[in-house]
C-alpha cells in the first residue's frame, strides 16, 4: 500500500492549478455573477449605514432598532444588550416611534435587503 502525504498532495494540487485562472466570482442559480466573498459589500453597507445614522444624529444601534420596529408586520424585536446604557438606548429608540418613510428608503438604499439590490459604490 502506497500513499502520499498531505503536504505532497497540496503541492501537486497547487502546481496543477497554476495555469487555471481563478475567478473571484461565482455564478448563482439565477445566472448572475456574484463575488465569492461578500464581506466587501457588507463593509460598504455598514459604512453607509453609520454615516446615515450620524447625519440623523443617532447611533447605528438605535437607528437599526427603530428601522426594525418600523418594518411592516414586525411585532417583536429581540434585543442583545451588554449593559443598562444599551438597554436605555434601545428603549429610547422605541419611544421615538416609527421612522419616516423617507428615512426607511434611505436605509434600504444603503443596505441591500433583497436579491438584486445593491448600494451605490463608495466615493473615491
Amino acid at each position: 500500500m502506497t500513499g502520499l502525504s498531505p503536504k505532497t498532495v497540496g503541492a501537486i494540487r497547487a502546481r496543477a492549478s497554476e495555469e487555471i485562472p481563478h475567478s473571484r466570482r461565482r455564478q448563482g442559480r439565477d445566472g448572475r455573477l456574484r463575488p465569492l466573498d461578500s464581506s466587501e459589500g457588507r463593509l460598504r453597507a455598514a459604512v453607509r449605514f453609520r454615516a446615515l445614522a450620524k447625519d440623523l444624529g443617532a447611533t447605528a444601534a438605535s437607528l437599526a432598532h427603530r428601522y426594525a420596529l418600523s418594518m411592516p408586520h414586525v411585532g417583536t424585536v429581540v434585543l442583545g444588550v451588554k449593559n443598562r446604557a444599551e438597554l436605555d438606548e434601545c428603549l429610547a429608540a422605541e419611544a421615538a416611534g416609527p421612522l419616516p418613510a423617507a428615512v426607511m428608503h434611505e436605509i434600504d438604499a444603503c443596505v441591500p435587503l433583497r436579491t438584486g439590490t445593491r448600494p451605490d459604490p463608495l466615493p473615491g
